[in-house]
């Protein structure tokens, strides 16, 4: 099967409730892996409300990586998500965390690499790029790695920068096809082709403003919206898109005998 990133270039421009409602809407069985070092899980927190044991999660992950039974492990530290063929391995509880978790990130990059053959996809929700501690080994093993904004001249320029450097690093290793664009909002303020033409990248798919769906996603609450608001509407075809680029993505990679971006030829990330 594939694996999708999600990541930011700066502030809040909706990368958790863009894979949350991607998964929902995803066309085959995923687990939704939250890798933002950041802390605190927003998922945990709004749509599950708290309810889920606090004592699985990448921490957990990180305990049985110590032992060498990290792949053994994924299994048991995740969560469901009721109504859904969605799996949640849950993120940091607080930055200082993140150290620790931050040591997995190669190994677990091969384990979900590991799922291809198991029928599940794997959609991740990298938070915003240039933290400390953040998953870039999860981004170099992808097929897919979307950078998430918003429409808006502070989200474009700040998206501009980490395009340019995503595009090093992937053409360092001709692997430009997995990265791409998501966009949100188009024509608050631009529109889709020209945040398409100064970012330089592809874009995937685009999701509407929607506040009110979003937020009824964000915080859990059941409602009409989800099923037939804007948002919901667009992420099935947003979710079907961004799987069509990661499964031919994979296709390609595999038909070359490599089935992996994952190299120790990335460069160093830029962090800060």
């Amino acid at each position: 099967m594939t694996m999708t990133v999600l990541v930011s270039a700066s502030g809040a421009p909706g990368v958790t409730t863009s894979a949350l409602g991607s998964a929902l809407a995803w066309p085959r069985p995923v687990l939704l892996v939250e890798a933002d070092p950041t802390g605190g899980s927003a998922l945990l927190a709004g749509w599950f409300h708290g309810r889920p044991p606090h004592h699985r999660g990448l921490v957990d992950l990180a305990m049985a990586h110590s032992y060498g039974d990290l792949a053994g492990a994924l299994d048991e530290v995740t969560v469901e998500v009721p109504d859904a063929e969605v799996r949640l391995l849950s993120g940091v509880r607080s930055p200082g965390q993140a150290p620790a978790v931050a040591a997995i990130w190669p190994d677990l990059a091969a384990s979900l690499a590991g799922l291809y053959g198991s029928g599940v996809d794997v959609l991740v929700d990298a938070g915003r790029l240039g933290l400390e501690h953040a998953p870039m080994p999860v981004l170099d093993a992808a097929d897919a790695v979307l950078i998430t904004t918003r429409a808006t001249l502070p989200a474009i320029s700040a998206a501009r920068g980490w395009a340019r450097e995503l595009t090093r690093r992937f053409a360092a290793v001709g692997a430009l096809d997995q990265l791409g664009l998501l966009l949100i909002g188009p024509g608050r303020t631009y529109g889709a082709a020209e945040v398409k033409d100064v970012l330089g990248l592809p874009l995937v798919a685009t999701l509407p403003w929607d506040p009110r769906t979003a937020q009824a996603l964000h915080l859990g609450e059941a409602s009409r919206r989800l099923r037939r608001g804007p948002l919901a509407l667009a992420l099935r075809s947003a979710a079907t898109a961004i799987e069509a680029m990661a499964a031919g993505n994979h296709a390609r990679l595999a038909a070359i005998g490599s089935g992996s971006v994952a190299s120790e030829a990335f460069p160093p990330a830029v962090t800060g």
